[in-house]
């Protein structure tokens, strides 16, 4: 009997415990789900936070650090930069309180702590600097945090034993400029360029190519920025047909632009720090008005996305290393005028600029080669950036970070063996257009891969310093931009160019060159499709004093067509603009059979551009007149010296 009680009582014991678990499991599970508010994570921050100073010496010399702060709505901002150090944070500024409107930015300049300030340039590592911004008095609020990591470039600093030290700091960043996927914008054309000269005519007479779809990814805007930490200077490429300095109809040119750029950066990167150009893609938007337009709003449109790629890449740079390589690449050229003595030389190098971090691995590739953006004929209709577009798209994935194309010297150049090997059909045709940029992109980074294979060190001191010049020229025979400018629009030609000084004054027409030193390689950038010559002649005349490397770009702050020097290259150009079989006899009448001579504004506006790019070179490579001296044709342009540098963005906005 007590046997029997005491086994009742250990199964009582045993349930009485499982109930126990199961009450305890239970109320386990009513805890978590009486807990919603702790699963959820704290809202996102209104505003974002980036540092924009760039070393160590910059901070330590002028005191403040340089932030930029972001609202998405609007924000009353309490800011302030922190030092993070063995894993503890140290205050280096008091507290600054800022208020933003919703979609504003600002670029603010923390004032540092005598103690802060003496943290910095007193040690050769890194300095791990973070800014916090905290908004309203919500305290589950996440705050919003910037960090960069400033480098010590003291000369008394060792090199770091994985590499060198990090000299520069890049930037890059891309905006798509495609219009509607039928490729009009708000149910408007948007005409092609760069084929014949017609579009868009009143009266229902319509002969252009207006854009019925998008090719591919389509065409970007893409920009860089470098700085050596003390000097900025960015550079935009818009895969657009062409764009004007400035514009008669609205303020939307190039030079405002980089206007816009001063402005809204506070004045951190100086318009005259700012170069753009125009890839002159034959299948991209014609926003100047020779082949159609473009509805005013989308050139609006890409106005501001170019403005905005390029405050981005300013807003985003990163320490890194340069290096520069070339290669030969005359096999990927076709010469239109190979056949006339004066005209035989090519400027046939492929040049790359390659960004590098900390691990060595790309940051940013910027191919610099010449050769037109025509793979694709006039029977493309769908809007695209022609081989850069695509040839971007493989640098990246071939070598890893960003990438951007840079053309050069396109006066006669065009691109060699325009072909696809898999299909056989017309440029209309959306798979053979993109088969045929493929293959001609391909070989082109296949040759950059074999210029980066050699590509040296851009060592010594960091130098960015830029160089914007006004220079003026009688325009001839400028009947593109002056007599279609005046009086085309009723003839359907609406060319866009501001008719206001300096870009028009008279018959004389004002435009820009540029001078970019990167170290010990010169940037050449010229107003228009220039003849190899001119690149040519340039870099021969720096060699010796400019070791390293040399790039040219066109289409820069302007677009005048072709310039042509010297003056004994004409004949060739003048006769085939007139008659077919220029290099053959007997000649037959074809009138701008070749357009070299038609789209040419002067027979002096080439030298005259040689004789500014002299002049950059010296003053970038400390050797004043020396190199423009030298050239006894540049005694003939007296006038462009009595313009500062930089007088280009001095002058305000077309009416």
């Amino acid at each position: 009997m007590a046997q029997s009680k005491t086994v009742e009582l250990r199964g009582f014991q045993r349930r009485g415990f499982a109930v126990a678990c199961a009450l305890v499991a239970l109320l386990a599970t009513l805890l978590v789900a009486a807990e919603p508010a702790a699963a959820k994570p704290p809202p996102k921050p209104p505003v974002s936070v980036n540092v924009l100073s760039l070393t160590q010496g910059e901070v330590q010399k002028s005191g403040v650090l340089r932030v930029e702060l972001r609202a998405k709505h609007e924000a009353v901002i309490r800011v302030r930069a922190f030092v993070r150090r063995l894993g503890k944070s140290t205050a280096i500024s008091s507290l600054r309180t800022v208020h933003l409107g919703a979609g504003k930015r600002e670029d603010l300049r923390l004032d540092l702590t005598s103690s802060g300030r003496g943290l910095f340039a007193q040690s050769c590592k890194p300095l791990l600097i973070r800014v916090v911004g905290r908004t309203g008095k919500h305290t589950r609020r996440r705050a919003s945090t910037g960090e960069r990591r400033l480098p010590n470039l003291a000369s008394t600093c060792a090199h770091p034993t994985k590499g060198p030290p990090l000299l520069y700091s890049i930037g890059l960043a891309s905006r798509s400029i495609n219009p509607d996927p039928d490729g009009q914008w708000k149910g408007q054309k948007v005409y092609l360029g760069g084929y014949g000269i017609s579009g868009g005519q009143p009266g229902g007479l319509d002969q252009g190519r207006a854009a019925n779809g998008i090719l591919g990814s389509g065409p970007h805007v893409t920009a860089f920025a470098l700085s050596d930490g003390k000097h900025p200077f960015a550079f935009a490429t818009i895969e657009t047909q062409g764009w004007f300095v400035a514009n008669k109809d609205a303020p939307y040119g190039l030079i405002d632009m980089r206007k816009a750029v001063e402005q809204r950066t506070g004045g951190a990167l100086k318009a005259e720090q700012v170069i753009v150009q125009s890839d002159h893609t034959h299948g991209g938007a014609d926003p100047m008005g020779v082949w159609g337009n473009v509805p005013l709003d989308f050139r609006r449109f890409m106005f501001e996305q170019t403005v905005s790629a390029i405050i981005d890449a300013f807003h985003h740079l990163r320490p890194a290393n340069l290096y520069y390589g070339w290669a030969p690449a005359r096999d990927l050229q076709s010469n239109q005028f190979d056949y006339d003595q004066s005209n035989k030389t090519m400027d046939s190098d492929l040049r790359v600029l390659q960004a590098r971090g900390a691990d060595d691995k790309p940051i940013a590739t910027i191919l610099n080669f010449s050769a037109h953006p025509t793979v694709l004929g006039s029977s493309n209709q769908h809007i695209t950036g022609d081989w850069p577009q695509e040839a971007n798209a493989m640098l990246a994935q071939r070598f890893g970070g960003e990438a951007m194309t840079i053309v050069g010297t396109l006066g006669r150049t065009q691109p060699g063996n325009r072909e696809c090997k898999t299909i056989n059909a017309s440029d209309s045709n959306p798979a053979e257009a993109l088969c045929k940029l493929d293959d001609y992109a391909g070989r082109v980074v296949d040759r950059a891969a074999q210029a980066l294979k050699g590509a040296q060190l851009i060592s010594g001191s960091p130098i960015v310093d830029s160089k914007t010049y006004l220079i003026q020229d009688p325009a001839q025979q400028g009947i593109v931009y002056l007599g279609a400018g005046l009086g085309g629009a009723p003839l359907g030609v609406p060319i866009d160019r501001s008719l206001s000084p300096p870009w028009v004054t008279g018959n004389v027409l004002g435009t820009v060159t540029g001078s970019v030193r990167i170290g010990d390689v010169l940037l050449s950038t010229v107003p228009g499709e220039i003849y190899p010559q001119i690149a040519l002649y340039v870099q021969n005349a720096v060699t010796g004093i400019r070791p390293h490397g040399f790039m040219t770009a066109g289409l820069a702050n302007d677009q005048l067509g072709y310039i042509i020097a010297p003056y004994e290259a004409y004949p060739a150009p003048v006769i085939a603009t007139f008659l077919a079989r220029g290099d053959q006899l007997p000649y037959q009448p074809d009138p701008i059979g070749n357009d070299n001579y038609a789209f040419n504004v002067s027979h002096t506006l080439g030298e005259r551009v040689i004789c500014s790019l002299l002049r950059g070179a010296g003053e970038l490579l400390g050797k004043g007149m020396q190199f423009r001296d030298a050239d006894t044709r540049c005694a003939t342009f007296p006038n462009d010296l009595l313009y500062a540098a930089g007088e280009d963005t001095t002058w305000p906005n077309p009416p």
